[in-house]
């Protein structure tokens, strides 16, 4: 998975819109002007390449000694390609700001996103492998020295769950074994996020529970490279999903799986599996025939050789 690097490339009316007693005159604006893409070197389909991203929503805070103050100004822009989002903003020269990004698919509502510093997501009968889902965000401090062009780099909130088998067929079975359906439990994932901090917290314990019919097919399969062995093995997609880990650095949750073939279902309990924001943690294995020849690895952010087998 790649990390995205968007190019906020900046236009909008002037800032003070909320500041009736403030007055921009000639000689004392400048343009920011955010440019926000995906490098092209990642322009391959992926399970969670944020293709189908279509909306940034923005912040602007003041500075406070170099710690975020108050908001001043929100809103939203619509993409002007795939993967790319021009912004313009207006500001007063000599001043510093803080701007928080949030990028999402616009007709998704997993994410409460009134406030940037309090995004909130539900697990109450959530779908399973949905890339609508797929989000985005960075927090970027501006100091305005005149106009300026400025890159953004905007990265994934949460953790990417990947679950693979690497056969469909058994001894028993002529055929390939046909998954109808899987259903991920994820105990207890943080529900809450901080861009400015880029840190998830939790409100309200509840298990996160990802139903779907069949398997991801769009791709079908997802590579992993042992980090001892350098092997590199092809898995048939079972599951993907997404969730807000607690803080920023690695922690641990438990994941169940029940797997429901055209034979029956399959049941999985991997406790203490390693996630982060921003990292890709894949169960891979067998899973279908053998109850505990499977690896965990992680992949950090995105674009990185696996971390680890488990």
């Amino acid at each position: 998975m790649k990390r995205i690097l968007y190019i906020v490339a900046a236009a909008m009316p002037l800032l003070w819109g909320c500041q009736t007693e403030m007055d921009v005159t000639e000689g004392t604006e400048a343009v920011a002007s955010f440019r926000v893409s995906l490098p092209q070197a990642a322009q391959t389909k992926s399970v969670g390449d944020g293709e189908n991203v279509d909306i940034l929503y923005y912040e602007i805070w003041s500075d406070n000694a170099g710690a975020i103050g108050t908001k001043l100004n929100s809103g939203s822009i619509a993409r002007t390609a795939v993967k790319e989002f021009d912004l313009n903003i207006t500001l007063l020269s000599d001043q510093s700001y803080h701007f928080l990004f949030w990028a999402q698919v616009e007709a998704c509502q997993a994410y409460d996103v009134t406030s940037l510093r309090n995004v909130t997501t539900s697990y109450a009968n959530v779908a399973g492998n949905d890339e609508s889902r797929a989000a985005f965000f960075a927090a970027v401090p501006v100091t305005m020295n005149g106009d300026q062009v400025i890159d953004v780099t905007l990265f994934r909130p949460f953790a990417q769950l990947n679950i693979g088998t690497l056969t469909y067929k058994s001894d028993m079975t002529p055929n390939d074994v046909e998954v109808k359906s899987t259903v991920i439990t994820v105990k207890s994932p943080a529900n809450c996020f901080d861009v400015a901090t880029g840190k998830g917290s939790t409100t309200a314990a509840a298990d996160a529970v990802f139903a779907a019919d069949g398997v991801v097919t769009d791709p079908a399969l997802f590579r992993v490279k042992d980090p001892v062995t350098s092997v590199e093995t092809d898995y048939h997609y079972l599951s993907m999903n997404y969730f807000f880990v607690n803080g920023d650095e690695e922690t641990t949750v438990d994941v169940d799986m029940a797997i429901t073939t055209d034979f029956g279902t399959v049941n999985r309990s991997v406790p203490n599996v390693p996630v982060r924001e921003n990292w890709k943690t894949n169960i891979a294995g067998d899973l279908l025939f053998k109850t505990a020849d499977f690896n965990i690895i992680v992949e950090e952010s995105f674009e990185t050789e696996p971390g680890y087998v488990l």
